[in-house]
């Protein structure tokens, strides 16, 4: 049967051949034939497709589109020819060709040329052909080409759903000058039979486009096919070029190949036989060739032998150069340029995989960076080989030649985790094929580093565990440390996990005490900061030893390196520190725990406590189970919660120390203006003279303005001014308002500004400083009036405004003696805790200063002239204000004491005169109302859990009464006075919300920036108002004394008789509240508080 096939075969060529020897056939587009030239044969493709093509002819096709419905099969063809007419357009390195003769497959169509010889194609652009099978993962090919000598040139093949080209078992095989573009797979060649004896397949100056996979090749023969591929570009591909064989009779030549943009791994072989290194296994040749921007490895090599020469990797990730159980030979210049990949961003070597280095060799390494291990190189190779006795793995380079030359440049590489230039390959340790045993020195010989900074250059998985410098630099010669800890301490030492040339690189350690093991994880190739938790294997051991280990090392070394031992830690057990007990081999703080509200935590590994958030809790460890704990005063500690128990000045802010952090650090002194403690000098003392000045300039300034409570403008100021200060403890970011706060602080008699005034300063001599002030402004007042009486010019210019003046310091300065007095008696509890006996009150401390008793020392003084000052000034000076309208009520029925009602009464008139007679205790008792405001602050802010709820709430309360009679409209005599306080009281209503409804006291700044502002520029209105009203006064007054001429004052409407009481002269005469004009062209008549007699 197969006889008779055969000659059927040969009857039906001979006929064929005889017939169409050397004849030429034209092939025209789809219907149209006006091409065709005349008197020959010139069909379309579909109708030559119907009939047997015939050999040893020339087909040409004219330029159009050929659409390509029927399949096209040609068996056992000889000396065909298929050529389009016209040239192809394009370069094959820049574009896409395209050639004036499109064949387009209409439907699933396959053109195959099976068991043909002499193929030649050229000048033909073929479109669409091949297609997929739905479901599976096969299809079927456009273009099948089963021949010996075929020719491709000059074709462009597009677009294909599957297999554009598929040469099966082709020999000698030349594709050149061709471009693929956009198919699934552009060629496809399979070599699985063991016909032809061997096969040359070229693929020279071809472009390959947008493709999946632009060369697959499956050798699978027992001949030998010689490939070679030549000045071949790859534009934006998925896949390159993939090798899978089982074969080793082949020879792969790579040369002048550019790839840009592959999407995944550029260059793969896989050879799945076994193989060793001599002439009869596979070549691989790769020669000046540029892979750039690959995505997926550049080049992945798998169990094959392959020669690289003047190749340049650059811009590819994932490694450029990927070897597993390979061996590469390297000849001449080739450079591996910022590459990227998780381990060997230039080269990553995988189990028995070299790199073997020819004498022209060179191997550049610029900038590459990995994100674990190796910038430049990787190296994992478990396999390693017995010699005389011990175990050594081969180097991972080998010399074909010359050793003694520089074979590696490693510039500016860098990894993620450990070597920077080079991960393993145990390069110190390693044997070369000859059999040569050496140490780190050759590698180091063969290489140069530049710019490779760091402790991590050339490293490995971990060997050993050494101790740090105190620059963070290893030093594997220190190999033992002696601490001390207490149980359950948390100490720390710095150590660094160390591989080939005792490079860093990471790894887990062990720590073992008394053969209990913890692990620590060093993540990163630097030295880290060990802590570890001491605990004793008994309560009574006094010292212990603990050994330092690499966690499951599994690193054989050779008989020729010396064993270095592992580091230990000799540790001296302490007792437990201040404030902690031993409990359970650890040291504990449960008992704190237990009874001290506001406490969260403690922990006794790092020996620190931690308070609730924002708490003002003051601790401090004073012995080994025993504790003193208070509140700490207002904005004395700092916001740090955790801290070190038996350092507890630790929690104490602006430079304090001492018991509640009550008194200032070393070299430290008090400043004014502020609870700080700065470094000063007595030089600050000439402060002295501009404090007198700014004395001396404020009774200026409310003389010539008339700023006095007798005119009522500034009495609502001033008690918006004093709550604001009482509450100051309360109100968060106070000192940050700048301005704002200095004008609240100087309205309080304050300096306002932070600043020192003496060396030394410690907070009685603050105290009573605040003493001097206040007295130095009535002494200047009480001065004026007592000079008053010998100097004319002065009582021109004191007028009838000398006991105005006077009630309006004493005014200003009661708030701040009153805030000064609470200060001085302040006290806080210091209580004692341990843990075999509850809290108790250890001593009662000053609060202003903690490491004062109370009412002893110096603050015993203090003590004595705040009560002094409370008893004989506040006290009588707030009853005064208060009860005088009752006094006066009750003169109708008993006369008593009129001589001391008659001098108190222009006082008390200077702070009643603006208000009707029905509220002539209103300054009295905002007196009393401030007095109770003071208290409750002073009391709360230190004892409540919300220090703020029953302060803010009495003053809210306090307020809308305040507001309610002021609303009436029959507290002030001038309705404007009446707004004016309102608008104040208004103010402090909403800062007081504001404070009490804001969580987070970030929340209130901008309300109270905005409130505080609207109050500093209502002061500055009234100033504008009272110098407006005082030039006004002075021009009518020179208009009045015009008019009048010279005539004397004395015969003005008022009449005075001689024998007149005091008292009667008084009611003639015009009082100060009615007007804010200037007295000092009346001052005849002004009010004699010092010198008034009964008639």
């Amino acid at each position: 049967m197969e006889l008779c096939l055969f000659l059927q075969w040969l009857f039906l060529s001979s006929i064929a051949f005889f017939l169409g020897n050397g004849e030429v056939f034209y092939v025209h587009p789809n219907n149209n034939s006006s091409q065709c030239p005349n008197d020959t044969t010139c069909w379309d493709i579909n109708k030559y497709a119907n009939n047997d093509f015939i050999n040893n002819s020339i087909y040409y096709f004219l330029p159009g589109i050929h659409n390509l419905t029927r399949n096209i099969n040609i068996e056992w063809g000889s000396n065909l020819t298929f050529q389009g007419k016209g040239k192809m357009r394009g370069d094959p390195h820049k574009s896409v060709m395209e050639s004036p003769v499109a064949i387009k497959c209409i439907g699933y169509v396959t053109v195959t040329f099976g068991n043909c010889n002499n193929l030649l194609l050229s000048n033909l652009t073929i479109k669409n052909c091949g297609y997929d099978v739905d479901g599976s993962e096969n299809g079927y090919p456009g273009l099948v080409i089963n021949a010996s000598s075929a020719n491709l040139s000059y074709m462009s093949l597009q677009e294909s759903q599957w297999i554009a080209l598929w040469f099966i078992d082709v020999s000698d095989l030349t594709v050149y000058h061709s471009s693929f573009y956009k198919n699934v797979y552009s060629i496809d060649v399979l070599y699985n039979y063991d016909s032809p004896s061997q096969s040359l397949l070229e693929v020279n100056e071809c472009n390959f486009t947008g493709s999946f996979v632009e060369l697959f090749l499956i050798l699978d023969q027992n001949v030998y096919v010689d490939i070679r591929i030549t000045a071949v570009h790859l534009y934006d591909s998925s896949y390159g070029i993939y090798l899978l064989s089982t074969a080793s009779l082949y020879d792969l030549q790579i040369d002048k190949l550019v790839s840009i943009s592959c999407a995944g791994t550029l260059f793969y072989q896989r050879q799945n036989s076994a193989f060793v290194m001599d002439s009869d296994s596979p070549s691989i040749s790769i020669t000046d060739s540029v892979i750039s921007e690959s995505s997926s490895r550049a080049f992945l090599l798998n169990n094959g032998k392959v020669n690289i020469s003047n190749c340049t990797f650059s811009n590819n990730k994932d490694s450029a150069l990927g070897l597993v159980n390979a061996i590469v030979t390297i000849f001449g210049d080739n450079y591996f340029i910022n590459n990227t990949g998780r381990r060997g961003a230039g080269i990553n070597l995988i189990i028995t995989s070299y790199i073997y280095l020819s004498p022209d060799a060179y191997l550049s390494f610029i900038d590459n960076s990995a994100e674990v291990t190796g910038g430049a190189i990787n190296i994992d190779q478990p396999e390693v080989h017995y010699i005389h006795g011990g175990f050594v793995t081969l180097c991972f380079f080998q010399f074909l030649d010359t050793k003694n030359k520089t074979y590696f440049y490693f510039d500016n590489n860098t990894a993620g985790l450990a070597g920077t230039a080079v991960y393993g390959g145990a390069v110190d340790s390693c044997l070369l094929t000859e059999g040569l045993f050496f140490g780190r020195s050759l590698f180091l010989e063969a290489s140069t580093f530049v710019n490779q900074p760091g402790y991590s250059v050339i490293s490995s998985d971990p060997l050993n565990v050494c101790f740090c410098n105190d620059d963070n630099s290893p030093n594997c010669s220190i190999r033992t440390m002696n601490l001390s800890a207490f149980p359950g301490q948390k100490i720390g030492f710095i150590m660094a996990v160390v591989g080939q040339l005792k490079n860093l690189t990471t790894g887990a350690i062990d720590i073992t005490n008394n053969n209990l093991a913890s692990s620590y994880l060093i993540p990163a190739a630097n030295c880290t900061m060990i802590s570890y938790i001491f605990e004793p294997k008994d309560i009574n051991q006094t010292d212990t030893t603990l050994k330092v280990t690499i966690q499951n090392i599994d690193v054989i070394k050779s008989a020729y390196e010396t064993s270095v031992a592992s580091p230990i830690i000799n540790v001296i057990v302490l007792p437990c520190p201040k404030g902690f007990c031993l409990s359970k081999k650890v040291c504990s703080c449960e008992y704190i725990n237990e009874s001290v509200r506001k406490f969260q935590s403690c922990n006794p590994t790092n020996n620190s406590v931690t308070k609730q958030p924002g708490s003002n809790l003051w601790l401090n460890g004073t012995s080994e189970c025993t504790i003193s704990y208070s509140s700490c005063p207002f904005d004395y500690c700092n916001g740090n919660n955790t801290f070190d128990l038996s350092r507890p000045n630790r929690q104490c802010a602006f430079n304090r120390s001492g018991d509640l952090c009550g008194n200032c650090s070393d070299n430290f002194s008090l400043m004014l203006g502020s609870n700080r403690c700065g470094e000063c000098s007595n030089a600050y003392l000439a402060l002295i003279i501009p404090f007198a000045m700014f004395g001396i300039a404020l009774v200026f300034l409310i003389v010539a303005l008339n700023l006095t409570v007798t005119v009522g403008t500034i009495n609502g100021l001033l008690f918006f001014a004093n709550v604001i200060k009482i509450y100051q403890p309360l109100i968060p970011h106070f000192n940050a308002f700048i301005i704002l706060s200095q004008f609240i602080s100087w309205i309080n008699m304050d300096f306002g500004i932070e600043t020192c005034f003496y060396n030394g300063m410690e907070s009685c001599g603050k105290t009573g400083l605040q003493f001097v002030f206040t007295i130095y402004l009535w002494a200047l007042i009480l001065l004026i009036i007592l000079l008053s009486k010998w100097s004319m010019k002065l009582t021109r210019l004191m007028g009838n405004n000398a006991v105005p003046v006077l009630c309006t310091l004493l005014l200003l300065s009661y708030t701040k003696l009153l805030r000064t007095i609470f200060s001085i008696f302040s006290f806080d509890r210091i209580y004692e805790l341990s843990n075999t006996k509850d809290a108790y009150t250890l001593k009662h401390v000053w609060s202003v200063d903690g490491t004062i008793d109370y009412a002893h020392g110096c603050h015993l003084a203090l003590f004595i002239i705040g009560l002094l000052v409370l008893t004989f000034l506040v006290l009588p000076y707030t009853m005064l204000l208060l009860l005088f309208p009752l006094w006066e009520l009750c003169r109708s029925k008993c006369t008593i004491g009129t001589t001391y009602y008659i001098k108190l009464k222009p006082f008390f008139d200077a702070y009643a005169g603006p208000y009707t007679d029905s509220f002539r205790f209103w300054p009295g008792m905002l007196l009393v109302v401030r007095i109770i405001l003071a208290a409750v602050v002073a009391t709360k802010a230190q004892n409540e859990e919300d220090t703020g709820v029953a302060p803010l709430g009495l003053l809210v309360a306090v307020v809308v009464i305040l507001l309610t009679a002021l609303h009436l409209k029959v507290v002030y005599k001038n309705p404007k006075l009446n707004a004016l306080d309102q608008f104040f009281l208004i103010c402090l209503l909403i800062t007081t919300v504001v404070i009490y409804v804001s969580k987070n006291p970030n929340d209130s700044f901008g309300a109270e920036t905005a409130i505080f502002s609207f109050s500093f520029v209502c002061f500055l209105g009234i100033i504008a108002y009272h110098a407006y009203n005082k030039e006004i006064v002075k021009n009518i007054l020179k208009k009045a004394k015009k008019a009048a001429g010279k005539k004397s004052f004395t015969e003005s409407s008022i009449k005075i008789d001689e024998n007149m009481s005091t008292d009667e002269a008084r009611m003639k005469m015009p009082t100060v509240t009615s007007t804010v004009f200037d007295t000092s062209d009346i001052y005849q008549f002004r009010e004699p508080l010092l010198d008034i007699k009964e008639s």
